[in-house]
């Protein structure tokens, strides 16, 4: 048993607290413990419990790494306390996963800009989660109660990601391929998730997003008749050309005012709002919604009671399920113990991606 090679899961262990010390974020520890992976929102970043000698390949330590990138971004930029509150006062179903989304642009946009490596380790975990809504996509158009509507949160999600200019074929392909309603219906908010500058913004976006979506349902409904709450529609073109060109424009000037690095806690974006260590701790999850006036779900002009988000979790739950599943027999406390006084294992630009 080496537990002290480069691809092994202890040393991966071991790395990812020190990424996050060089993060500025050193009151964050990440382990490996039970089957989940989440963060409380306020110390720690839990990633699913490995046997701490398993091999993984290089393309699996990236999507953890960015995985991790992710979570501790979202310690140190989203206002957990706000979150806590706006999905306490209201319902709609809808809203956590279109604000979760946008958010997610929002805190990996601030962690590019802060940590050199960023960008490559969470592409990986874009790649993965969109190849397999790729797959997904096909089945859920075709189902019974499928309505275009319920594509718009994770599709401003990977829109958001190509206007800061991911490479990631998977995401490419993913949204060229959504439909038409769903693309005209997103393309005034891009630029807008793209640039948000604090949790606050996020939710600002999100409620108009499902305000307007409302709206545009309703008119759908009048159009189609009871019962046929608008269809998939055809296939658009490739997003490329002058949209494409006009989203990564976006990208570079999305800096001012909302590119100050942030520490834990530290203001941030254009709304200087504080961020980790808010509230008790709960995790990026909840149920959620917009206002009282927009309730109502299902085909016929309402909102849908369900949307195809995906978060970054999926990608981290598929690498432990190939690599052989979550039994081990570690005591994973001595474990931190002993890497919390190791050298490092990797250099730090074999950590950041280099």
């Amino acid at each position: 048993m080496n537990l002290f090679s480069n691809d092994s899961v202890f040393s991966l262990q071991h790395e990812l607290n020190r990424l996050t010390r060089l993060m500025g974020a050193r009151h964050i520890e990440t382990r490996f413990t039970g089957d989940g992976a989440y963060t409380d929102g306020r110390s720690i970043v839990s990633l699913p419990a490995m046997p701490m000698e398993r091999k993984l390949t290089d393309e699996q330590q990236r999507v953890i790494r960015g995985f991790h990138v992710h979570e501790v971004s979202h310690v140190q930029n989203t206002n957990f306390g706000k979150w806590r509150e706006e999905l306490k006062l209201n319902e709609h179903p809808m809203l956590k996963d279109t604000w979760n989304a946008i958010e997610d642009v929002f805190i990996e946009r601030k962690a590019i800009e802060k940590y050199k490596g960023a960008q490559r380790n969470l592409e990986a975990v874009i790649e993965r989660v969109f190849s397999e809504a790729i797959i997904e996509a096909e089945h859920v158009r075709q189902e019974d109660d499928y309505i275009w509507a319920m594509e718009v949160p994770f599709a401003l999600c990977g829109l958001g990601r190509i206007a800061l200019r991911y490479h990631s074929v998977s995401l490419r392909e993913f949204c060229d391929g959504l439909p038409d309603e769903v693309k005209e219906f997103c393309e005034p908010y891009v630029k807008r998730v793209a640039k948000a500058g604090s949790t606050a913004t996020t939710f600002k976006i999100a409620n108009e997003v499902l305000e307007n979506l409302n709206v545009e349902i309703k008119k759908q409904g009048e159009i189609d008749g009871p019962g046929e709450g608008g269809g998939q529609g055809e296939q658009g073109e490739p997003i490329g050309g002058e949209s494409s060109n006009q989203q990564g424009e976006s990208s570079e000037q999305q800096n001012p005012g909302d590119g100050a690095q942030q520490g834990d806690g530290e203001q941030q974006g254009d709304d200087s709002e504080s961020s980790g260590g808010h509230g008790d701790g709960d995790e990026m999850t909840g149920e959620g919604d917009i206002s009282e006036k927009n309730n109502g779900g299902g085909a016929g002009g309402e909102l849908p009671e369900k949307t195809t988000f995906k978060n970054v979790e999926t990608a981290v739950r598929k690498v432990v399920e190939e690599s052989g599943g979550t039994e081990c027999e570690g005591d994973w406390h001595m474990v931190r113990e002993y890497a919390q006084n190791q050298p490092a294992i990797l250099t730090v630009e074999q950590l950041l991606g280099d």
